[in-house]
C-alpha cells in the first residue's frame, strides 16, 4: 500500500512506478505537442489546419510556464487555472462577431 501526503504526491509516485513516460520522450506538454504535430498532420489533408493549431498553440500556452513544467509535477491548481485561457479569447470572439 502507498501512503502519501497529498494525491498529488500519490499520482508522482504511481507515475514513476508504472513508468508512464517510458515510452516516450514527452516530460511537458510542449513535448506532447510537439510528438502530436506530426501524427496530426498525417489523419488531415489541411495544412491550414495544422498552421491553426501551431499558430493557436504558440499564442495560448507555448511560453507558459505549465507547458514547459515536467507534466507530473503539475498540481491540479495549475491545470485548472490553465483550461480556461483559450475559452476566453473564443468568446470574445463570438461576442465580436455578432
Amino acid at each position: 500500500m502507498l501512503k502519501t501526503r497529498t494525491e498529488e504526491e500519490l499520482y508522482k509516485r504511481l507515475s514513476k512506478i508504472y513508468n508512464i513516460f517510458e515510452d516516450s520522450d514527452a516530460d511537458t506538454m510542449n513535448d506532447v505537442f510537439k510528438l502530436w504535430l506530426p501524427y496530426k498532420r498525417s489523419i488531415t489533408n489541411s495544412e491550414n489546419t495544422i498552421y491553426r493549431h501551431t499558430a493557436h498553440w504558440r499564442k495560448y500556452c507555448e511560453k507558459m510556464s505549465i507547458c514547459t513544467k515536467d507534466m507530473t509535477d503539475i498540481s491540479r491548481v495549475e491545470l485548472e487555472s490553465f483550461n480556461p485561457l483559450p475559452k476566453d479569447e473564443t468568446l470574445d470572439m463570438i461576442k465580436n462577431a455578432f
